[in-house]
């Protein structure tokens, strides 16, 4: 497997935990009742960490840190086409990540209340299980590794995400691309432009969507 497809599901998937926003609204499309469950349930478990997110970014105050577990699952359908379109083949099944944000609120707050800052946030780890792909069987695949992401913001929008892999565990055939590949992100910063597009896309579309709006600078 291509190991740029791991990151950047990795990447991607990071961007949009460590902010507790949703990914384009998911369908089963006829799978069974269990994964729908899932998925809603899910989704109305990151509700409130994204609201707490979301109202600090708009009031641009705030002190404490805050603290959530969360977890996403993106359907194998939805990474084929939102992540690698035509270009490459999804070789497995469904995706499932999780991770415990902890992000201080007055960091957040220098990101917004400002018109130019940079914040690093603490390590978070992230897990990956990925599900076999049908028909095959067998257990799932199981990623694990850590990011420590550097935002910085200009005019009330984000402009550059640096992730800061580290602390890689994965199947022996997979650790070695995924090494690889983390490596060339943290030294030239590839995966940048897409972490900045699910930043701004959580500011200014998902808070709207749980009742917090902020208004995009002119």
């Amino acid at each position: 497997m291509n190991s740029a497809i791991v990151v950047k599901l990795v990447a991607l998937e990071f961007a949009v935990l460590v902010l507790a926003g949703p990914a384009a609204a998911q369908t089963t499309d006829g799978a069974d009742a269990k994964l729908t469950a899932r998925l809603e349930a899910e989704k109305e478990a990151r509700k409130a960490c994204k609201v707490d997110i979301c109202k600090v970014l708009a009031e641009k105050k705030g002190d404490g840190a805050i603290t959530c577990d969360v977890t996403k699952t993106w359907l194998q359908a939805e990474i084929q086409s939102r992540i690698l379109g035509d270009r490459l083949t999804w070789p497995w099944g469904h995706a499932q990540c999780t991770t415990r944000i902890e992000i201080e609120r007055s960091d957040l707050v220098k990101l917004v209340a400002t018109s130019e800052a940079t914040v690093k946030l603490k390590p978070h780890a992230l897990s990956c299980v990925l599900d076999r792909k049908a028909p095959e069987v067998g257990e799932a695949y199981s990623v694990k590794l850590s990011v420590a992401p550097e935002i910085t913001f200009k005019a009330g929008k984000a402009t550059s995400v640096v992730a800061g892999w580290s602390n890689i565990e994965a199947p022996i055939l997979a650790k070695g691309p995924i090494w690889a590949a983390t490596a060339t992100d943290n030294n030239l910063h590839v995966l940048s432009g897409a972490m900045v597009a699910e930043v701004n896309t959580f500011m200014f579309a998902h808070c709207d969507g749980v009742g917090v709006k902020i208004t995009a600078p002119q």
